[in-house]
């Protein structure tokens, strides 16, 4: 657990309602650290951005971008963080459904 993370809880400054009682959940985007006491994380559902099995990877969304490796055959999601060097090449996906076509920025990184 990070101090600032502590500090919040020990000064009950976590956004939680005392009237909530224990009627709530929390969505954290990091697994808990060692010594983490249990009672502070009963109520929380940990949240990967991608499935472990597709990169080892994580960073919350807004702290990420998505791209697409591509090796071959095989078309895989990944994701960096913006500071990562990679060799990108801009792309867009698009998806079409009942006369309605939305196109999406996916760039790629072909090895």
């Amino acid at each position: 657990m990070s101090a600032r993370s502590l500090a919040r809880y020990k000064l009950k400054a976590t956004g939680i309602d005392e009237d909530w009682g224990t009627n709530f959940i929390q969505l954290n985007f990091a697994p808990p650290a060692p010594g983490t006491p249990a009672a502070i994380g009963e109520r929380r559902i940990y949240y990967r951005t991608m499935p472990e099995q597709m990169t080892r990877n994580h960073l919350p969304a807004w702290r990420a971008r998505g791209y697409l490796k591509i090796d071959g055959s095989r078309i895989t999601p990944k994701i960096a963080s913006w500071s990562d060097v990679l060799d990108l090449e801009p792309g867009l996906i698009a998806f079409e459904r009942a006369g309605v076509r939305v196109e999406i920025q996916a760039d790629r990184l072909i090895s």
